[in-house]
Formats: structure tokens, C-alpha cells, sequence
């Protein structure tokens, strides 16, 4: 994770499409760590950005989805990266979603949150507090993400573990009147 450090071995020659012994390359290892100075670095050296270099290895995109990193999503789609999953993959990550989505949700990070259902999250699975990740977007009033739940089929007539509704997230946090307004109609 050091930018002087990885300047210099880039310096020195150092292949950008070099695999560890996990079948990474330093592309996906920066995205994993949150390294966004780095996946710039490597990007401009010409790293690649969609190809998966091995098997069990993760596209730089997958690996900041899965780690929430909306900021290095959001850089990694506009430098053309993709998520290249294969089914192994994903059957995988499935049970290791379900805490990525809500955190999304929880947080806004509508990039990461539309990444990770395509990754293959379950979008109606409650969390340990009784929760699907639309209750959560409801709850911290990111209308965006709640927006982009309803339209991949989340089901909003789920409720949380003490019977709360979408409807009673939205009036118990008092959100805002366009997020109202929208769940009503």
C-alpha cells in the first residue's frame, strides 16, 4: 500500500500484469486494500483492467465491490473495468454479499450497491437485526439507493424483526419528502 514505493518498483520495470501466488495481480491487490493512488499508478503503466489473470482471481471492480470502496468503483467503471465473474465465482461470493449490500445501502453507495447485485446478492436477504438492504436504505434516507433496489426487485413488502415496514423506516427517520413521496406511489 505504499505510493513511493510502488512508483519506484514501476520505475524499475516492474510488470504490472505480474501474478502473486493467490493468481492477483497488483491491480486487484491495490483494489482489494483500497489503494485508489495505486490503481491510478498501475492504470497509467498499463494494467488491465477487465481481464482475469487466473482462475480463482477477482477483476480489480469485483474486489472494490466487494470491499465497498464506492470512490474506486466508480474511477475503475469509468477506466472501463468490469466484473468478468464467472458462475464459480459468484456461487462463492453469494453468502459473502449479504453484509456487502447492506452496507451499501446503509451508506449511499449506490455504484458498489448496483455492482454487488449484479455480483449476485440475494437483494431481499435480512441482515443479523431483521433487515433487507432496502429497509436500510430507507432507514438512512439514500433515496438513490432505493430507487435502484425497487427496480432490481427488491421486495418492499418484507419487514424488518419487529414488524417495521419500508413505510414505518421512512416516517420513524423522518426522511425527506421525496423519499415519501416516491414509496407511496
Amino acid at each position: 500500500g505504499n505510493g513511493f514505493v510502488t512508483r519506484a518498483l514501476l520505475a524499475m520495470g516492474m510488470d504490472v500484469e505480474e501474478l502473486d501466488s493467490s493468481g492477483r495481480t497488483p491491480l486487484v491487490r491495490a483494489a482489494m486494500k483500497h489503494q485508489e493512488a495505486i490503481c491510478k499508478m498501475l492504470l497509467e503503466k498499463g494494467a488491465s483492467v477487465g481481464a482475469l489473470k487466473a482462475f480463482t482471481s477477482w477483476t480489480p471492480l469485483a474486489s472494490a465491490a466487494f470491499n465497498n470502496n464506492e470512490a474506486l468503483c466508480e474511477f475503475l467503471v469509468e477506466k472501463g473495468c468490469t466484473l468478468c465473474l464467472n458462475t464459480e465465482q459468484k456461487n462463492q461470493l453469494k453468502p459473502k454479499l449479504s453484509r456487502r449490500i447492506h452496507d451499501a445501502a446503509q451508506n449511499g453507495h449506490k455504484t458498489a450497491l448496483q455492482l454487488l447485485l449484479d455480483m449476485g446478492a440475494d437483494i431481499n436477504e435480512k441482515n443479523p437485526h431483521g433487515k433487507t438492504a432496502l429497509l436500510e436504505a430507507v432507514f438512512y434516507n439514500h433515496l438513490s439507493c432505493v430507487k435502484i433496489l425497487i427496480k432490481r426487485g427488491a421486495d418492499a413488502t418484507i419487514s424488518d424483526h419487529i414488524g417495521g415496514s419500508v413505510l414505518h423506516r421512512a416516517a420513524q427517520r423522518l426522511t425527506d419528502d421525496e423519499m415519501m413521496k416516491f414509496l407511496l406511489e
